[in-house]
Parts: C-alpha cells; sequence; structure tokens
C-alpha cells in the first residue's frame, strides 16, 4: 500500500510540473496566435498580387521574353507568339533565337555586337538598354522592324522587349 501511495504522490508531481509548464506556454501560444492569425489572409494575397502580376506580362500589349543567367529562354508572353510565332520549343535558348531571328551569319554578328555594346552600356549607367532598331525574321520567314530592348533583373534575368516602331 505505501509504493501505491508513493506513486501516486510521483504522477501527482509530475502533473503539477506538466501543468506549471503548460500554463508558462500558454501566453507565448496566445501572443503567437494574436501575432500570426493574419498571415494566411497576407499570404494568401500575396500569391493573389504575384498571380495577377504574371497574367499582366502574359498578356501584356508587346512582345516580352525572359532569359536567365545561363542564356535560356524562361518565358515568352502571348504577343511575342503572335508577332513572331516563335514558342519555347523552338527558341530554347537566345543562341537559338539568334540563330533564327537572324539567319544571316553577317547580320546575326551585326546584331549580337550591338546587344553586347547596349548591355554593357546599360550596366555601366545602371538602367535599361538602349533601344536597337532591327529586323527580325519571323517564324513564317517573314520580316519584321522591330526595336529590342532589355533590363537586367537582380543578375538573374533579362527581360527582352520588341516594342515594333511607329509607322511614319
Amino acid at each position: 500500500m505505501m509504493v501505491f501511495h508513493h506513486r501516486r504522490q510521483w504522477l501527482a508531481k509530475a502533473a503539477r510540473r506538466v501543468a506549471a509548464g503548460v500554463a508558462l506556454l500558454a501566453e507565448p501560444v496566445r501572443w503567437l496566435h494574436r501575432r500570426f492569425r493574419h498571415r494566411p489572409a497576407a499570404d494568401a494575397a500575396l500569391w493573389e498580387g504575384e498571380a495577377r502580376f504574371r497574367l499582366l506580362i502574359q498578356r501584356a500589349p508587346v512582345p516580352l521574353g525572359c532569359l536567365d543567367r545561363e542564356g535560356n529562354v524562361r518565358s515568352l508572353n502571348d504577343r511575342f507568339l503572335l508577332l513572331f510565332g516563335y514558342t519555347l520549343a523552338d527558341i530554347p535558348t537566345f543562341q537559338e533565337w539568334l540563330r533564327r531571328a537572324y539567319p544571316d551569319e553577317a547580320s546575326r554578328r551585326a546584331f549580337l555586337a550591338a546587344w553586347q555594346a547596349a548591355r554593357d552600356q546599360a550596366a555601366r549607367t545602371g538602367t535599361a538598354m538602349p533601344p536597337l532598331e532591327t529586323t527580325v525574321t519571323c517564324r513564317d520567314g517573314t520580316l519584321r522592324a522591330v526595336e529590342i530592348s532589355g533590363i537586367e533583373l537582380g543578375g538573374d534575368l533579362r527581360i527582352m522587349d520588341a516594342g515594333i516602331p511607329e509607322i511614319e
């Protein structure tokens, strides 16, 4: 009977310690709940904003393409496809786009030299690349006069746009 009594006392003490520990945690847990209870709504708003921005880029009225640091084409918007006819499958890299847009070696080299000079100028000044007037060969073989410029974003992405010059 004595052993049972000691076990009971020990269990009672252990239960009091656990209850005291839970009581100590209750206030920090309440504080965390108050602090972060609106977090899911903020996260949802952030995701919604990002989705809207992606949709804006995809449906922008100017052709846009994203390149990564290695020269892989990450995305092309709807307008790019409409004006030039190229898909990501057609031009998975900047080099492939150059080859198709400038099938003539001399025009490709001329554009690439101008592109590099514009990139260097943008890097020196911390601004967007100045527009380059050029003629691009579309997927169907037609030629399209455009202005191409771009901007470096965090060193990872280059956004390239190919606006069509105004007809005079």
